[in-house]
């Protein structure tokens, strides 16, 4: 069962302000809660503020949340596949349960697989803070920078195993100087 955020009663929308959004967010959040739901938020780009979720977040294929202020807290978890974007900019950042988020991907901060033109060394280093395991694609990444994996009993993983030739992981700096992966 879910609670639907863009329904009338709530009013998150496509076009609506950031202000406006954060409390359309919070409402379908709080009667998502109180129907013990899952809250919903269909394909779309929405501005919003910072804004704690206590439901379990679902959003449909191509559901973009932009902030430029704010903290997102998805507490209450996500139900995303890697298309769901948080395009956070200025102060915006994404936290996530350990608990209730197990592993989530470096695409939804907007990581681009394979790619030299893409500097992924944001995107990656922000999963890595956010979430507890950061599943990275059969495919490589491309960084100028460095990849900071220094949160405790965070992790990254990568696709295939040592007998797989077929599936592979790969972090590679465009740059030529600069250490590519740092942990502490």
């Amino acid at each position: 069962a879910l609670v639907n955020a863009t329904d009338a009663a709530y009013g998150l929308s496509t076009s609506g302000s950031a202000a406006a959004n954060a409390t359309a967010l919070a409402a379908a959040d709080a009667a998502a809660v109180s129907a013990g739901k899952t809250l919903w938020i269909p394909k779309g780009s929405y501005s919003t503020t910072g804004v704690t979720f206590t439901a379990r977040v679902y959003c449909d294929t191509g559901a973009i949340f932009v902030a430029s202020t704010g903290t997102l807290a998805f507490n209450g978890g996500v139900d995303w596949d890697i298309s769901t974007h948080l395009t956070l900019t200025g102060t915006a950042l994404a936290t996530f349960n350990d608990n209730k988020t197990l592993v989530g991907y470096a695409e939804w901060w907007g990581a681009v697989t394979d790619d030299v033109s893409v500097d992924n060394t944001a995107y990656l280093n922000a999963a890595l803070v956010a979430l507890l395991k950061t599943q990275l694609l059969g495919a490589t990444y491309y960084t100028v920078g460095k990849v900071l994996l220094n949160v405790n009993n965070h992790c990254l993983l990568g696709a295939g195993g040592y007998r797989d030739t077929y599936l592979k992981t790969a972090i590679a700096c465009s740059s030529s100087t600069g250490t590519i992966l740092e942990l502490n």
